[in-house]
């Protein structure tokens, strides 16, 4: 076990609730959401003078390295090492294990008035699914194919491509790959930790899961975030720090098991991670950005139960063209907010083989050379080519965000609240299949794809309707 802890120090807001509670966050005006910067400079000092090796976060909360010992003097509270198993550690940061803590951390009197809470991190998982073989004998789509499935090719030929709307993904990396340099997009590569670099793609998720979102609105200007090194909380907040219109996020945490009071209860570390987390993204949506995260594959995942943020599902788009829910994608009502159904909408998301958990590889992705991903399974005259089939709520995610991106550029002014309403409006509906927890698809509304599969092309046409009317 590591000799060194990493710890979160949230500072108390300036105005606002503090409180994790659905109501208190699903409200209009519940304050100022970001972080006092007083206080964050006040935390940072009282940090550093208790040993913390500390730094501040984009939006001023505090993070830093301490020593095991001093971590237990400090917070009165031990940790526990956690093993990460079989796919699950290819899918997580953690790669093997990661720290928790054994109980809430108790903030210690000299930061009492300046911190909220504290934590430590924990890696979330990012919902990938596995590589299959990419041969003649297997369906697959290719990402034009993708693009014309959801309608992006028509908004193209309307001149929406997505130019002058800045998209952030938060993944595991973005390396430079020939399909991304032959296509000639605008691509920024952002790394909130100076220990990694945001070039390089270990896993091979982030790289891959981007080209969904270029693939559907070309034009745009993708900003790649890396998530390492740092909590999830800090990519996030380096994140909006680049202003952006859209934030892509195909990860989260398997928790929306159990509500809020039972969470805290039984694992005040998360419940803290997730509070903060909640924070940042309800800040964001205020300041007008639009935020989607990936429903999970059989996952019941935070954030994407967030009542603000755009949830996204899975169908599956056979050899015909016939639609159906995905049976690996997730969808839940939500614990932690009642009521709250995921997934609002859906990309396009492959399915099981019958009697195997693994899924059908269903698109064609890029991913870096020597990546975790490259060459699983394989021939051997492929195995190092750079692709490989990718299927999941991972890719679903970034597509829906290159339609959204699409949306902005047919309607610039148009606020979160509406795009969701827009997008779930002009679905198409899928009335077949069942998704990862057997919930089946019915015709309209339903809890296996919520309103269906993103049509672009009708959402856009929406979007420049309203923008007339306006005008």
């Amino acid at each position: 076990m590591t000799e060194h802890i990493h710890v979160r120090l949230v500072p108390k807001p300036a105005s606002g609730p503090t409180l994790f509670s659905a109501q208190a966050f699903t409200t209009s005006g519940v304050g100022d959401l970001r972080n006092n910067r007083d206080a964050a400079g006040q935390t940072f000092e009282a940090a550093r003078r208790l040993g913390f090796e500390a730094r501040l976060t984009p939006l001023n909360a505090v993070e830093g390295i301490v020593s095991a010992d001093q971590f237990e003097a400090t917070f009165q509270a031990t940790v526990r090492e956690v093993r990460v198993e079989g796919d699950a550690g290819r899918l997580s940061l953690a790669q093997t294990s990661y720290l928790t803590a054994r109980g809430a951390l108790i903030v210690p009197e000299v930061l009492q008035e300046m911190v909220d809470f504290a934590y430590i991190p924990t890696p979330p998982t990012f919902f990938a699914p596995t590589i299959i073989p990419p041969n003649t004998s297997t369906y697959h789509l290719r990402l034009a194919d993708v693009m014309q499935v959801l309608g992006a090719s028509r908004c193209h030929r309307n001149g929406w491509t997505g130019r002058g709307v800045r998209a952030a993904v938060i993944d595991s990396g973005f390396a430079r790959h020939p399909h991304f340099e032959q296509q000639g997009y605008t691509i920024s590569r952002v790394s909130p930790s100076p220990a990694e670099h945001a070039l390089t793609d270990p896993l091979g998720h982030g790289t891959a899961i981007s080209a969904n979102l270029l693939a559907l609105a070309p034009d745009c200007h993708l900003i790649g975030v890396k998530q390492a090194g740092v909590s999830a909380a800090e990519a996030l907040e380096a994140a909006l720090t680049r202003e952006p219109h859209v934030l892509s996020c195909s990860w989260g945490w398997d928790v929306d098991t159990q509500s809020i009071e039972e969470l805290q209860r039984e694992d005040a570390n998360t419940y803290n991670e997730l509070k903060d987390v909640m924070r940042i993204v309800k800040a964001a949506v205020n300041d007008g950005i639009v935020v989607l995260f990936s429903a999970g594959n059989g996952h019941h995942s935070f954030p994407a139960a967030l009542p603000d943020v755009i949830a996204v599902g899975g169908v599956y788009v056979d050899e015909r063209g016939e639609l159906s829910a995905s049976d690996y994608a997730s969808s839940f009502t939500s614990h932690l907010f009642p009521e709250r159904a995921v997934p609002d909408v859906c990309g396009v998301v492959g399915e099981r083989r019958e009697g195997n958990s693994r899924p059908k590889g269903h698109i064609m992705l890029p991913v870096p050379r020597g990546s975790a991903y490259e060459g699983d399974n394989l021939p051997s005259t492929m195995s190092r080519k750079g692709w490989a089939l990718f299927s999941g709520t991972s890719s679903a995610t970034p597509q829906v965000a290159g339609a959204v991106a699409l949306m902005l550029s047919a309607n610039p002014d148009l606020s979160p609240e509406e795009i969701k309403t827009i997008l779930t409006s002009t679905a198409t509906d899928v009335s077949a299949g069942q998704s990862a927890m057997g919930i089946p698809a019915e015709v309209g509304y339903d809890g296996a794809t919520g309103a269906g599969l993103v049509d672009a092309a009708r959402a856009c046409a929406h979007a420049a309707a309203i923008r007339r009317e306006r005008a």
